[in-house]
């Protein structure tokens, strides 16, 4: 580098003074795709300045942290090509559809979106998570939202848009872990004497019996695991008749491949089936503020209560690890009771 006033030649670094009594500086980051060196400009008030920021960009050449040529896209930009192109690679449509851009356009873009990517700092996170706290946004959704702009910031260095990912220099918000409202058996017999012989009934007597779920497993796995008899023939029958609602469709069936539907074959929709679920709580009059997801909390439970290892849960509810599946097994009072009558037993044998 020089400060004599005069470029030194290409494909090194220069720093000069121009005609607009400002301080340029160039450095060569690579090659282009087009085989042309990749030049980049930074400028400034004084020589120093601009010396700092040239060196800042030759510590990334050497450090291979080089971002693509060309104009770094901001984050509205980016979150939106990674909601519409990158994401459904790996995500349910679904997923996106209720999740992701919900809360990219609610949240993310608004707060964040006029930052250039390779200009987004933790500094700006930490700003950001807070406003959402002041907001009164729920713990679990700040971390939501944050894995998803982290997510689509990890795609990005990937495709060398930017250096690093600021998400992962900063803790990430705290999860705060939602209460569980487990049914009990009898809860749940009353829940499923509702539903019996209505239309995909048998929805909520998977969720309740194996803790089955609409999605897929995750990491692409497959899982087989036995069914109650008692299962068999309710399951028959719903089969025959969405092969009757197939048939009266005609050409407007959608063909998802899916066991529980609507009945030209699309997906029930989440905020459908979150309301049909309140809605059943209600008229079996069970009062707790059970979630959906509390049904497969009460499968754990349930099958913990029938004294199943622990290891067969995990595999009926499609757990990587047991110590997951452990968190899907509240210890209830018929459990504790059982558990202190043996201890008592243990150590004092003598009824007396």
């Amino acid at each position: 580098m020089s400060g004599s006033g005069r470029r030194k030649p290409n494909l090194r670094s220069s720093v000069y003074q121009g005609s607009d009594g400002k301080w340029h500086g160039w450095v060569t980051m690579g090659v282009r795709p087009d085989g042309k060196p990749d030049r980049r400009h930074r400028e400034g008030a004084t020589e120093t300045e601009v010396t700092r920021k040239v060196r800042e960009l030759e510590g990334k050449r050497d450090a291979g942290k080089t971002s693509k040529p060309g104009r770094v896209p901001t984050v509205a930009q980016w979150m939106r090509t990674f909601v519409e192109e990158v994401a459904p690679q790996r995500v349910a449509q679904t997923t996106i559809d209720s999740t992701y851009r919900p809360k990219v356009e609610r949240w993310i873009i608004p707060r964040l979106g006029g930052h250039r990517l390779d200009r987004l700092y933790p500094e700006h996170l930490y700003k950001f998570y807070g406003s959402l706290r002041k907001e009164g946004l729920a713990p679990n959704t700040i971390l939501q939202i944050h894995r998803i702009l982290s997510r689509a910031l990890s795609i990005a260095v990937r495709e060398e848009l930017i250096g690093r990912n600021p998400c992962r220099l900063i803790d990430a918000p705290q999860r705060e872990e939602p209460e569980n409202e487990t049914l009990t058996a009898a809860e749940a017999r009353a829940l499923l004497a509702l539903t019996a012989g209505r239309r995909n009934g048998t929805r909520w007597s998977v969720a309740l019996a194996l803790g089955w779920k609409f999605t897929r497993p995750k990491g692409n796995r497959r899982r087989t695991v036995p069914i109650p008899v008692q299962l068999v023939a309710p399951l028959r029958q719903h089969f025959a008749d969405q092969d009757a609602e197939r048939e009266a469709a005609g050409a407007a069936w959608q063909g998802w491949d899916l066991v529980w539907c609507e009945p030209d074959g699309r997906p029930i929709d989440p905020h459908d089936d979150w309301d049909q679920w309140k809605a059943l709580l209600a008229e079996a009059g069970i009062a707790k503020n059970a979630r959906l997801h509390d049904a497969r909390h009460t499968s754990g439970t349930l099958l913990g209560e029938q004294h199943v290892d622990m290891h067969v849960i995990q595999r009926i509810l499609g757990h990587a690890q047991v110590s997951t599946t452990r968190i899907y097994t509240d210890p209830t009072d018929p459990l504790t009771r059982e558990a202190a009558d043996r201890i008592g037993r243990a150590l004092w044998p003598d009824p007396g």
